[in-house]
């Protein structure tokens, strides 16, 4: 990326306790730590929670960066461990998925559910979701994590994992019927 500072000196800097170069890698990944944290909380004041959470992990941690991989990656995987610890902890709390994901889904023709409603439609009816599915969506859909993947990262079975994205997929199309169901009476959306 150009105009960015040298990551592996600032990581080095970070180390070494440098207030400064903590705060300058704030600043660099902020927004990309930012937009992470906002799929997997219900407000802005989890999402500043989670984004907090989050780089006091990078900075405590920092010792445990590969020089030899890339940076970003890793902050990602922080991030995202912080977000779904962030949720176990709080379990009652639903997690957000972005209006993008929704597009994800497979149509059976060109329209797309953000033609058929807005983003605040759109994100209202995740949150109609089941915090379980919603989170099996979340990293299927969104972090392209492979099942056995999130069947390791949420403790449970490969089968659950299917399961409760199958069932995340047929609790949405509900959901979505409900809001809208003149555009559901005309046309089969979901393939299969």
């Amino acid at each position: 990326m150009t105009g960015e500072p040298n990551i592996k000196l600032l990581i080095e800097q970070v180390k070494a306790s440098n207030e400064a170069a903590e705060y300058r890698l704030f600043k660099l990944f902020f927004p990309y730590i930012k937009s992470i944290c906002n799929r997997y909380s219900n407000s802005e004041d989890e999402s500043k929670e989670m984004l907090n959470d989050t780089f006091l992990k990078i900075i405590k941690n920092i010792d445990k960066y590969d020089p030899d991989f890339d940076f970003k990656p890793w902050i990602r995987k922080v991030c995202i461990n912080s977000c779904l610890s962030y949720n176990r902890k709080y379990f009652e709390k639903q997690i957000v998925v972005p209006v993008e994901i929704l597009n994800a889904i497979e149509f059976s023709d060109s329209e797309t559910l953000a033609e058929q409603f807005s983003p605040d439609e759109s994100l209202a009816l995740l949150f109609d979701l089941s915090p379980q599915y919603r989170t099996v969506f979340n990293l299927y859909v969104f972090e392209e994590m492979k099942h056995h993947e999130i069947a390791q990262e949420l403790n449970i079975s490969v089968g659950t994992s299917k399961s409760n994205l199958n069932r995340a997929k047929a609790q949405l199309l509900e959901i979505m019927k409900s809001k809208k169901p003149d555009f559901f009476t005309h046309k089969k959306v979901f393939n299969g």
